[in-house]
């Protein structure tokens, strides 16, 4: 018998996922695999249209500083609300693809809509003034690290916040995803 507390080898993690899977019945397998799109395509479809319908039209450079400090505790707090929602869940998989699904939608719209205020607040931040689409379209390009290079900060507030959403990029992407895959790894083994 293993010690549930050790972490899992590769050979033993495949076995107990497979395991973990098998116990549930197709049918239930493919009901908690459309709830949960569902809930992820409900939740990110919501932080969308939020995100159209609030006029970004306002904002100082402190008020600009102050979204981004928000907007960076909103993403810490909902990635933990989100990872205890998996180390508590049934179906710890399942969940994790909702949070990360959420987690990732919730930081393109925070930091889209903290382009805009830029953009708008001074018409010199980005090398073009940005709408609402643009604002969306730099973030997931940032993200990505494509930088297609049409749209470019160019005011020292507008580089900063673009470095600040790198190193939470970097973060997300590194640490959080690491947290919820162990996180999902703890939950399989406490309950293999």
């Amino acid at each position: 018998m293993t010690d549930p507390e050790a972490p899992l080898d590769a050979p033993e993690e495949a076995t107990v996922v497979a395991r973990y899977v098998r116990e549930i019945p197709k049918s239930e397998q493919r009901r908690l695999v459309a709830a949960a799109v569902g809930r992820a395509v409900v939740a990110c479809g919501g932080l969308l249209v939020v995100y159209a319908l609030i006029p970004f039209d306002r904002g100082s450079p402190p008020q600009i500083g102050i979204v981004v400090v928000v907007t960076i505790l909103l993403l810490v707090l909902v990635s933990l609300l989100a990872l205890r929602s998996v180390a508590r869940s049934e179906y710890p998989i399942v969940r994790a693809f909702e949070a990360l699904t959420v987690s990732l939608v919730l930081l393109l719209v925070a930091f889209g809509g903290t382009y805009l205020i830029l953009s708008n607040s001074d018409p010199a931040a980005f090398d073009e003034t940005l709408n609402h689409m643009g604002g969306l379209y730099f973030t997931l390009t940032t993200l990505t690290t494509i930088g297609y290079g049409d749209i470019a900060p160019v005011s020292d507030a507008a580089r900063l916040t673009v470095m600040a959403q790198m190193v939470i990029d970097v973060l997300i992407i590194g640490v959080y995803i690491k947290l919820v895959v162990n996180t999902v790894r703890s939950r399989l083994g406490s309950t293999g």
